[in-house]
């Protein structure tokens, strides 16, 4: 996805809302894996693995082959906040 693509939008869930305000998302031959950067009203940060199949989100597990990785890695290095946020992880 081109950075110029996204657009900042609303989320909410049980326990909270806020705004999605990053996101990498790549394109494969079935779907969209993304990793959205979650804030939070409350300010906190959060990060959510998910997809996108036919435009629609889908909340559902994130699966991905190793053929998936590249695309979505450059995506990822294109996003600061993800980036470091997920550097922390590995």
């Amino acid at each position: 996805m081109k950075k110029k693509d996204f657009r900042k939008r609303r989320f909410q869930l049980r326990w909270g809302g806020g705004w999605i305000t990053e996101e990498a998302r790549s394109k494969t031959p079935y779907h969209e894996p993304s990793i959205q950067l979650l804030s939070f009203d409350s300010g906190e940060q959060s990060i959510r693995f998910c997809y996108y199949h036919d435009g629609f989100y889908q909340g559902g597990p994130l699966i991905l082959s190793e053929s998936h990785l590249a695309g979505l890695r450059r995506e990822v290095r294109k996003n600061k906040t993800i980036h470091d946020f997920l550097k922390k992880l590995i």
